[in-house]
């Protein structure tokens, strides 16, 4: 029920724990009922009676049991103070919570559950029949404007129409200070909300009204995802402004936010002007920040949630390429392309790569759209492109005598290459200036990476002006040289595709295994993913309705060294990847 730091001392209690100890107390105490003692001792109380045994034992008994029932209200009190701060530790992204109320701790000067809801009826109808002012009703909120009970008892005598108005009248709790106002109703709101009080308008909607008090208690997610839908439809940027910002703070609303709007999402986030985009361009960076938290693992969030929304916007660029992001949402693009780096190497470098719930499905044509867009911004551009080509590296280095290592390196090398040469081609055509800016981005952002081993972690298209000048060796002037001065009419070939390689590779791997049904160990993978089930037919192919242990076994059996090595003769590797002579390699 309470833990301990590492010191051994005291740090919370656990509301789970704390809620069995209450249920076991008020069964084993309950004056009926299979589990109670209560019944079991009157039975042997009145037994020894009738003997004219001792008693004094059994009443003692009943003593501790009438003693232990009676605690019941103030350990349910001291529940509702856990369980609050349970609730907002986990909103937070804290995992699970503990509330720092320790025995004997005071209980916001009410001793139980029915004595905070009393005292907030009592206060909240003396307000709504106009007995005290609004600035007195204020001041006793106040007093009690994080206590669960109390302020979910009170919103609940007020109703929506009368709390409301309270938000426009938080004025009068502190002339000349509004904020000091807001604050203490944003408080008292946020906590009423969290312990399950209802707040909706005709409508049945969250009042938009709330929005400013945002910024100064931590609500509920499903409030902070009520209010997203709003200030969504709403042009102006009136609710954004304080409704983003709430919404990147919280990954667990952002993630349901956009959840619920992922497959409209990434056709709103163009810059101004650009068909259908509807994100107030002034609003880019906020919402940027919501997309990020909306998409990236974090703790406390469904990763197979966070997995599928960051789907919707790696899909949708092979569907719309030209519906180029601004820049602000290119940084987080680039985000992703890190924070699911496994998933998008295994769309471009295994030979049968596995996706489902968890992972974002998609493949590498997907992933090379999404890349591009990824660079639209120079400063992003560099990022990746070194991101990517260290990530070519270390994947050559961790087994270079792997055939199918040294193919994944020349894969994702020639992928980010040549989405890069795109980008440069593709901005030739536009102004000169915005070309140049462009081009001395990516240079020094790609030099800073490379050279510092530190992610650019800059506002997008500030890295000329922020991170200086950074040495390039020749070999890479001379490679960025050529992604930069790609022209418009330039000849950058096709890309390289994983389709291709990847039956080929499967095809080749079934030929060794024809020769060696032994070959690369099948039994050992079966054994590690598919719990012994054979993943093979008879002839080297995936069976039929393969599970995804299945699924997995066979993409790790086809990596494995020595199927790699005797399919190689059947694989021309490197050919294969088309570099098209971008990383000497080809």
């Amino acid at each position: 029920m309470g833990h301990q730091d590492p010191d051994g001392d005291f740090s919370g209690l656990d509301p789970a724990r704390l809620w069995d100890l209450i249920n076991s107390i008020d069964r084993r105490t309950a004056t009926g009922g299979h589990s109670s003692a209560q019944p079991l001792v009157d039975k042997w109380m009145t037994t020894a009676r009738g003997m004219s045994l001792d008693t004094s034992r059994l009443t003692a008994i009943n003593r501790h049991l009438s003693w232990a029932r009676g605690q019941l209200p103030m350990l349910r009190r001291r529940h509702s103070l856990a369980a609050d701060a349970a609730r907002q530790a986990k909103e937070l992204g804290g995992g699970k919570g503990l509330a720092a109320t320790a025995a004997g701790a005071d209980l916001d000067g009410f001793g139980t559950q029915a004595a905070a809801v009393n005292a907030a009826r009592k206060d909240a109808k003396a307000y709504k029949d106009g007995k005290i002012s609004a600035a007195r009703y204020l001041e006793l909120v106040q007093a009690h404007d994080t206590d669960p009970d109390y302020c979910k008892a009170a919103l609940g005598v007020l109703g929506t129409k009368a709390a409301m108005k309270l938000v426009t009248e938080d004025h009068l709790y502190e002339e000349g200070n509004p904020d000091a106002g807001q604050a203490l109703m944003a408080d008292f709101l946020a906590t009423a909300l969290r312990s399950g009080a209802s707040l909706k308008n005709e409508l049945g909607a969250i009042p938009s009204e709330l929005a400013p008090l945002l910024r100064f208690a931590n609500f509920p997610p499903a409030v902070l995802v009520s209010l997203g839908d709003d200030a969504l439809s709403d042009n102006s940027g009136q609710l954004g402004r304080y409704v983003w910002p709430a919404l990147a703070a919280d990954p667990v609303a952002a993630t349901a936010f956009v959840h619920d709007h992922a497959k409209e999402l990434p056709g709103l986030i163009g810059p101004s002007g650009q068909g259908n985009a509807t994100i107030n361009p002034a609003e880019s960076k906020a919402f940027a920040a919501v997309l990020r938290a909306g998409t990236l693992p974090a703790p406390g969030v469904d990763p197979k949630t966070s997995a599928a929304n960051t789907t919707a916007f790696v899909t949708y660029y092979a569907r719309h390429p030209d519906a180029h992001p601004s820049s602000e949402y290119c940084a987080v693009y680039a985000d992703i392309i890190e924070a699911y780096w496994p998933d998008l190497q295994a769309s471009l470098t295994d030979p049968a790569p596995v996706q489902g719930p968890g992972h974002v499905d998609a493949d590498g044509a997907a992933w090379a759209a999404f890349i591009d867009q990824a660079m639209q911004d120079g400063t992003c551009a560099g990022r990746v492109l070194a991101f990517g080509r260290k990530q070519a590296q270390e994947m050559a280095d961790n087994d270079p005598d792997n055939p199918i290592h040294e193919n994944g390196a020349g894969t994702i090398d020639g992928v980010f290459d040549y989405e890069a040469r795109a980008v440069s081609k593709q901005l030739s055509a536009d102004e000169t200036a915005k070309k140049k800016a462009w081009a001395d981005h990516l240079s020094d952002a790609f030099a800073f990476a490379v050279h510092t081993g530190v992610d650019v972690a800059l506002d997008p298209g500030q890295a000329a002006a922020t991170i200086g000048k950074a040495a390039l060796s020749k070999g890479e002037d001379e490679f960025i040289k050529l992604i930069t001065t790609t022209g418009k009419h330039a000849d950058i070939g096709s890309p390289p595709t994983s389709t291709t390689w990847q039956g080929d590779w499967q095809d080749a791997a079934h030929h060794a295994y024809v020769d060696n049904p032994h070959v690369g160990d099948p039994g050992k993978y079966a054994n590690e993913y598919s719990h012994g089930k054979p993943f093979l037919t008879g002839d080297g192919h995936l069976v039929a309705n393969a599970t995804a242990g299945q699924r997995r076994a066979y993409n790790e059996w086809l990596k494995d060294p020595a199927t790699a090595k005797a399919s190689v003769e059947n694989f021309n590797t490197r050919d294969r990847a088309d570099l098209r002579g971008l990383t000497g390699n080809g």
